[in-house]
């Protein structure tokens, strides 16, 4: 039989085209103007509610422009695409869950950048998960299900953020996530928006998109 005794302290690990997922903190300053906008509740049953106003950042100029920036930044600092595009919200609108409330397993069709920004995050509020795409291999729970020593966004199958009030998330659209259960009494708020994208692409005729 074959022994292995060498211990593999140091090496190099490549984490080929991971999906990119930005987090950063806007302070919150608008939560109670928000909470007196008009609400309307999610179908199916225990989704929570949102707001009648789909265009709620139109509304609160700053604030869209703050995230913006931060857009900005996830798309030409992190993932280095050139500054010669534009990145326009195309909607946006503030969900309330209350105890018992949850968010399904969804993705964003027609946008291609996504954003929640906590308002209130409290404890037991729920918080967001981001699941890997079906189909997307990289050996761990395609096969089998290997018994894991610790979780990392290499193996896991589910993927959970911690927020807390104030944290901005933006990802791209096409990747499922959900929210999970409110077991808390206090309210929990989150602005949410989809992004697109205008600009020139491509050099020749036959190739040429404008957008």
């Amino acid at each position: 039989a074959l022994i292995y005794t060498i211990m593999i302290d140091k090496y190099i690990a490549h984490d080929l085209f991971p999906t990119p997922v930005y987090q950063n903190n806007i302070p919150v300053t608008l939560l109670n103007e928000l909470k007196q906008e008009e609400y309307r509740e999610i179908i199916p049953d225990r989704n929570g509610y949102y707001t009648k106003n789909v265009y709620i950042l139109d509304k609160y100029t700053e604030l869209k422009k703050t995230i913006e920036q931060h857009i900005h930044c996830y798309v030409t600092k992190h993932m280095m695409i050139k500054d010669i595009y534009t990145w326009p919200i195309l909607n946006s609108w503030v969900n309330r869950h209350v105890k018992g409330d949850f968010a399904h397993k969804h993705f964003h069709c027609h946008s291609l950048i996504s954003g929640i920004y906590y308002l209130k995050a409290p404890t037991d509020g729920g918080m967001p998960m981001f699941h890997k795409p079906d189909g997307w291999s990289n050996l761990l729970g395609t096969i089998f299900n290997f018994e894991l020593s610790g979780d990392n966004g290499v193996n896991k199958l589910i993927y959970k953020i911690n927020v807390k009030d104030g944290d901005l998330i933006l990802f791209p659209s096409h990747l499922f996530h959900s929210v999970e259960e409110s077991k808390t009494d206090e309210e929990r708020y989150s602005l949410a928006f989809n992004v697109w994208v205008g600009g020139q692409f491509g050099s020749s005729d036959i190739g040429q998109l404008s957008v």
